[in-house]
């Protein structure tokens, strides 16, 4: 006579599957994020190669955020006629719309239309409308940000339209620098490396934005004279 599995023997067995669920998943979804942090700091280190690069053919200068034109010119089948983007500006270094899509954000962006927004932002300590400050103005280039992962909720609430293409001293409610990957983001400084560091949230934060608040990271800085 063949004997079944008893009612007590099934519910040990979804038990033990249910508890080593419970454990794995954590595990697999850590490693799918890691997995795009590298894809994103790749996207960083192409942008920081690209920005020394654009420095070196324009007398050792920064882009600036925005730059007006005096002709027309076209990028991906869009044409622009009033003014230059940092992130247009820097585009022809690599001709490739993608690397300006963080894997982890919420959507995908910029196609080379003006509009168009991107998931990371400029340092506007550094790069001005118009103008920027050159390389040798920057007192600390290896520890000076250039440019940071950067998000945008749409909300006037908390975020501002800003914090789609650039990025101001933090703190300051529309911009700030969104704990993207296991708790940290990836920042590009003005020697042109690339690298992720932890960032966390701010304590005092009551707003009510999507993405929470978060604090300056330490050992980053925002001033071309090596201030913080």
């Amino acid at each position: 006579m063949k004997r079944g599995f008893t009612l007590i023997e099934l519910l040990v067995v979804i038990a033990i599957i249910a508890i080593l669920a419970a454990i794995l998943f954590p595990v697999f979804a850590r490693a799918r994020e890691r997995a795009r942090q590298t894809a994103c700091l790749s996207n960083a280190k192409q942008m920081g190669l690209a920005v020394m690069m654009y420095a070196q053919d324009y007398d050792e200068v920064y882009p600036a955020r925005q730059r007006p034109l005096e002709h027309p010119f076209e990028i991906n089948g869009y044409t622009h006629s009033s003014a230059i983007l940092w992130y247009a500006a820097i585009w022809p270094y690599f001709v490739n719309t993608d690397i300006f899509n963080c894997p982890s954000a919420r959507d995908v962006v910029w196609r080379g239309q003006y509009t168009g927004n991107t998931r990371y932002g400029i340092n506007t300590m550094i790069a001005g409308n118009n103008t920027a400050y050159s390389m040798a103005e920057i007192v600390r280039p290896a520890e000076t940000i250039i440019i940071g992962e950067s998000d945008w909720t749409r909300s006037t609430a908390d975020h501002g339209w800003s914090n789609s293409w650039m990025l101001h001293a933090t703190p300051h409610p529309s911009r700030f620098i969104p704990q993207r990957h296991n708790n940290g983001a990836n920042i590009i400084f003005c020697d042109g490396h690339a690298k992720w560091v932890p960032i966390s949230l701010d304590p005092n934060y009551t707003g009510t934005g999507e993405v929470p608040m978060t604090v300056n990271p330490p050992g980053v800085l925002w001033r071309p004279d090596g201030q913080s």
